[in-house]
């Protein structure tokens, strides 16, 4: 899913910056955490066994993914934010079998972004919730020159292990 501002300039004459927001893994129990505006509140349903994660098979399971995070907000028609800031925001549905450590394949989305949309490369920041909060803080580890800011939410503390104290 993603948001391009209302006066997003096609000509590639002007760049903007580009929010990445990473979802949660699929669940079989109830959550419940507040968090800020980049990963709202969060509550997954008890045993759909997908969250926020869509099954891939239909917009109405893929909207899932905009339960949290700024994709709510854009769904819900609160764009005056994302126009203001003229940012970009994408928020993916990653693949099940995902491993927040292997970050090849979001780099490699990365920079589908970079080249089909005008991104300013120097403004590309990242955040998630949970699961997404372990890719982004991974990917952060990994490609720290990408990236202009990162908030990993409520990753689990295994993220963070083996980890340089240097990030």
């Amino acid at each position: 899913l993603g948001f391009v501002p209302d006066d997003y300039d096609e000509s590639g004459a002007t760049q903007y910056p580009l929010h990445i927001c990473l979802h949660g893994r699929p669940r079989e129990f109830s959550l419940f955490v507040s968090l800020s505006l980049f990963c709202a509140p969060h509550h997954a349903t008890l045993n759909t066994g997908i969250a926020e994660r869509g099954d891939g098979t239909s917009f109405a399971t893929l909207s899932r993914v905009a339960q949290w995070g700024p994709m709510r907000f854009i769904s819900e028609g609160q764009t005056a934010l994302f126009n203001q800031l003229q940012v970009i925001v994408v928020q993916p549905q990653m693949p099940t079998n995902y491993a927040p450590k292997d970050t090849a394949d979001l780099d490699a989305f990365v920079d589908y972004l970079l080249v089909h949309f005008h991104v300013d490369p120097r403004g590309v920041s990242m955040s998630g919730l949970s699961f997404g909060g372990g890719a982004a803080w991974w990917y952060a580890v990994d490609h720290a020159a990408r990236l202009s800011a990162v908030a990993p939410c409520a990753p689990s503390a295994s993220t963070f292990a083996n980890t340089p104290a240097t990030y």
